[in-house]
C-alpha cells in the first residue's frame, strides 16, 4: 500500500509578512483539532510522516495538543517562524516524543538581514528559542530561504549548523505569492543563484554529520538517476481543503481535490489520488522543452511549471529550468569523468 506525507495547514494566520512567502493575503482560516482527528483516524494507515505547517502554527490554540496526538503515533515535523513558541512546552513535547521534529526559519545570522526579510527583533527570539532547546539538537533544524539578501549568509548558517549539531535545510524556490510577485526585486541573477546550489551540492556531497538537505537536490538526483522512491505528499489546507501538491493552494485551479468532510475512509482517498497527478508538467516550456537532451529526466516538472500552478511568468520559468539544466549537466560531465577514469 503507498504511503503519504501529510502537510497539515492548521492556520493560515501568520504574525510574520516574509516578502518571498507564498502566502499572499493571510486569510484567518482555522482547522479544528476535533476535524483533524477525524480525518487523520480515517486515513492513518497510509501516512509515512506529517509536517504541520501554517501560516505560523504556533498561532493555532490547539498546536501543543496537536504535537502531541501526533507525535503518539507517528513521525512529526512542525515548521515555524520561531518568534511564537513556548519553550517550557516543546521542550515538554521534544523530550517525550523523539519523533517530534521542530524546524525553524532561520535565513541570517544578521539582525539587519533577519530584520529586512522576517521583521525587527526575529533573530533574537530565533536565537534564544535554539539555544532554550539545544539539549534536542537531533529534533532540531534550521530552514534557510535563500535570496538576494541573505545569499552570503550561506556559508556562516552552514557553520552553525555543523557547531550546533543542528540540521539545515535549504527548500526548493515557489515561485508564487510574494515570492513570484517580487522575483526581480528579491533574486540575485539566475548565475548567481546556480554559484550558489553548486556550492550546496559540493556540502551536501561532503555533509559527514549528515546534516544539510535541500528537497531541490535530491529532485534533482532522483530525477537523473530514474528513482521513483519519492513519497508523495499532499496537504490539507487551513479550510479543510485535500490539496494536491503542497507548494499549492486552493486559489490555483484544479488543485482541491475533496474535502476531509467527504473522505470516510483510506481506500476513498487512495482512488482519488490514483485519478489526481502530482508533480506533473504544464508544458508551459514545451518549445524549450522537446530540444532539451534532459527533457526526459526533467519533465519539466518544477513549481511555477505544473498543472496546479500553471505559472504565466516565463522568465522566472525559465530562471529555473536554467538551474536544472545545469545540475543535470554537471552530473553527466562528473560521469563521463568517472567513466574515463576507469
Amino acid at each position: 500500500m503507498p504511503k503519504f506525507r501529510l502537510y497539515y495547514e492548521l492556520t493560515s494566520e501568520c504574525n510574520l509578512r516574509c516578502s518571498y512567502c507564498f502566502e499572499k493575503e493571510y486569510p484567518s482560516n482555522a482547522l479544528s483539532f476535533e476535524d483533524v482527528c477525524r480525518f487523520h483516524t480515517r486515513v492513518s494507515g497510509i501516512v509515512s510522516d506529517i509536517v504541520i505547517t501554517g501560516g505560523e502554527p504556533f498561532l493555532h490554540p490547539e498546536i501543543y495538543q496537536a504535537i502531541e496526538w501526533f507525535s503518539s503515533a507517528t513521525p512529526v515535523t512542525v515548521t515555524t517562524n520561531g518568534t511564537h513558541v513556548d519553550s517550557s512546552r516543546i521542550i515538554d513535547l521534544l523530550s517525550k516524543y523523539p519523533n517530534f521534529h521542530l524546524q525553524i526559519s532561520l535565513d541570517s545570522l544578521s539582525s539587519e538581514i533577519m530584520g529586512q526579510l522576517r521583521g525587527k527583533h526575529t533573530l533574537a527570539k530565533i536565537l534564544k528559542l535554539i539555544e532554550i532547546c539545544r539539549a534536542f539538537s537531533a529534533q532540531l533544524g534550521i530552514s534557510a530561504t535563500v535570496t538576494k539578501a541573505n545569499l552570503n549568509c550561506v556559508p556562516e548558517l552552514i557553520s552553525f549548523a555543523r557547531e550546533t549539531g543542528i540540521s539545515i535545510y535549504f527548500p526548493a524556490l515557489i515561485p508564487s505569492g510574494g515570492l513570484a510577485a517580487n522575483w526581480y526585486k528579491l533574486m540575485p541573477s539566475v548565475n548567481e543563484y546556480i554559484e550558489f546550489e553548486d556550492f550546496l551540492l559540493s556540502k551536501i556531497a561532503n555533509d559527514a554529520q549528515n546534516l544539510i538537505a535541500s528537497n531541490k537536490v535530491d529532485r534533482i538526483l532522483s530525477r537523473y538517476f530514474i528513482s521513483d522512491d519519492e513519497v508523495r505528499a499532499i496537504k490539507i489546507d487551513a479550510r479543510g481543503n485535500v490539496i494536491a501538491c503542497p507548494a499549492s493552494d486552493s486559489s490555483c485551479s484544479d488543485t482541491v481535490i475533496t474535502t476531509i468532510d467527504e473522505v470516510e475512509s483510506e481506500s476513498i482517498l487512495l482512488a482519488l489520488l490514483a485519478k489526481t497527478p502530482g508533480c506533473t508538467s504544464a508544458n508551459l516550456l514545451s518549445a524549450s522543452c522537446c530540444h532539451c537532451k534532459y527533457e526526459a529526466m526533467c519533465r519539466g516538472e518544477f513549481c511555477g511549471n505544473c498543472i496546479y500552478m500553471k505559472s504565466q511568468n516565463r522568465p522566472i520559468l525559465e530562471y529555473i529550468c536554467q538551474s536544472y539544466f545545469h545540475h543535470f549537466e554537471n552530473i553527466a560531465k562528473m560521469e563521463e569523468q568517472h567513466e574515463g577514469a576507469t
